[in-house]
């Protein structure tokens, strides 16, 4: 689905968002300078992991602006839900349950009916502690929502 706007009510919108969110334009600004200044065009995420922001010469290279921004935060996020499966053995040991589905920022469980209930609050307590191993500064509340149901489409809020 598209919405019908023109160039300059994006524009307008866009503006409006970055006065609302002006630290967060700074945090662009800076976040880009750097990686374009920096040798190799690298952005890591808080974990460390290097990404280079360089673009092909057909894409118009060389720096790739939006990846220098993607990476801090979706690379960071990507570590998180990793450290979140590599806990969720142990966490799920007990219980009739079994990861079946990793996708993108959700983790699908493959539980028996009486232990759905357990598996959901194991698998919001183990997203959470691994998100704030990743951004230990961040606030610990409603990090991470499990839902129940008798498939994916179902279980999505």
């Amino acid at each position: 689905m598209s919405v019908p706007i023109t160039l300059t009510e994006a524009a307008k919108l866009r503006d409006a968002f970055f006065r609302a969110y002006s630290q967060f334009r700074r945090w662009q600004k800076t976040q880009s300078r750097k990686v374009a200044g920096s040798p190799g065009m690298l952005a890591h995420t808080r974990l460390g992991r290097p990404v280079e922001c360089t673009k092909s010469v057909e894409d118009g290279g060389p720096f790739h602006y939006t990846r220098s921004l993607n990476v801090p935060i979706q690379g960071s996020c990507a570590e998180a839900l990793l450290e979140a499966l590599a806990a969720l053995p142990e966490a799920i040991t007990d219980l009739d349950a079994a990861p079946a589905l990793c996708v993108h920022d959700e983790i699908i469980l493959s539980v028996a009916e009486t232990d759905a209930e357990e598996a959901a609050r194991s698998l919001e307590r183990v997203m959470a502690k691994a998100f704030l191993c990743i951004y230990p500064n961040h606030p610990d509340i409603g990090l991470a929502e499990a839902s129940i149901g008798p498939d994916w489409a179902e279980a999505k809020p």
